[in-house]
């Protein structure tokens, strides 16, 4: 439906249509991101390099650090350890904190940083690609040019090539 589909009475997509794009995209992560979609709680990313390697590493502290704060101690989450004694050691790097609602969930779960590390980064992939779809679909009616949309969005070589960085997919 094109526009306002409230006001000009048409009626919206079922969900169930959107099934498939949701498979492909799944699969495409799946792919893209092999081996580590099955050794999500013990693998990190592949760093091309020592210095990207320690980006990862404390991406994946800051995760951690951001999702139990977020429950334990929402007002001192900036009070970040890592570069103790330090205040407010957290505004110095980025902070995640808009990942919480994905990350806080499956920290709490599992009690594993590297899972959790992990499974935030498959889905801010996944979710990328599958709101770039419905946009795209949604606006243009067409399911070719959405699938097309959401995969050159989430899956673009330049942020695959590093899409380890958490920060930057």
């Amino acid at each position: 439906c094109r526009g306002n589909c409230i006001s000009t009475g048409e009626s919206v997509t079922p969900w169930k249509s959107h099934l498939p794009a949701l498979g492909f995209f799944l699969a495409l992560t799946a792919m893209v991101s092999w081996p580590l979609a099955t050794r999500l709680g013990d693998m990190l990313p592949v760093a091309s390099n020592p210095w990207l390697r320690a980006d990862i590493d404390l991406l994946v502290w800051i995760l951690a650090w951001t999702s139990r704060a977020i429950i334990t101690a929402p007002l001192e989450i900036f009070e970040a350890t890592v570069f103790h004694p330090a205040p407010l050691a957290l505004t110095a790097s980025e902070n995640l904190i808009g990942l919480t609602p994905i990350s806080t969930p499956v920290l709490l779960a599992t009690d594993n940083p590297i899972f959790t590390y992990n499974f935030t980064l498959l889905a801010v992939t996944f979710l990328t690609a599958y709101t770039a779809y419905r946009a795209v679909r949604d606006f243009e009616d067409s399911l070719i040019a959405g699938l097309l949309a959401g995969s050159l969005l989430a899956f673009d070589p330049l942020l695959i090539h590093q899409w380890a960085r958490l920060h930057e997919s």
